[in-house]
């Protein structure tokens, strides 16, 4: 299975709660045994490494990736990938997972667990399997609270995972 068949994307309005949802997912299916990767998608511009640190200049001078490990640990910089190269560097560090977890990125594509927080903006999503929501909702779809049990089965049945 190549990793994009992994991937389960969370998104919803800013601050409507997908941070804390991607963690409680990823606790409760680690508490299930399985591996679990993480991705944060943004749309903003955010230095991963600063001008004139050791890994910065390394990468400037041309090495992909260029790794910087501590006891703390070990930070992986691919510089800016071309779009060609997003899948390859992606399929090798999610290689031994179960799932991948993507936060934010709404237009990928790939199924989608979209928090309700009252404001529609689920309607603008595609592939949308589930809904997360506090309030009970009509839409034809599963709809989950935000620590339901039952949303992390969902996900096991829908990605056929086996603990």
């Amino acid at each position: 299975m190549n990793f994009k068949q992994k991937c389960l994307h969370i998104v919803g309005s800013k601050n409507s709660g997908k941070t804390t949802l991607v963690e409680w997912l990823i606790g409760g299916l680690r508490k299930k045994g399985y591996r679990v990767g993480a991705l944060k998608h943004s749309m903003h511009n955010h230095p991963i490494d600063r001008e004139g640190r050791d890994s910065y200049r390394m990468q400037k001078a041309g090495a992909q990736p260029t790794v910087f490990w501590t006891k703390e640990g070990v930070g992986i910089f691919f510089g800016k990938p071309e779009e060609s190269q997003i899948e390859e560097v992606l399929s090798f560090v999610y290689k031994d997972i179960d799932i991948l977890i993507i936060e934010s990125f709404s237009a990928a594509d790939g199924p989608k667990i979209v928090i309700d927080d009252g404001s529609g903006v689920g309607k603008q999503f595609k592939n949308v399997i589930a809904i997360v929501s506090e309030h009970p909702l009509d839409c034809g779809l599963p709809v989950f609270g935000r620590r339901d049990p039952q949303l992390i089965r969902f996900i096991e049945d829908y990605f056929n995972l086996k603990s």
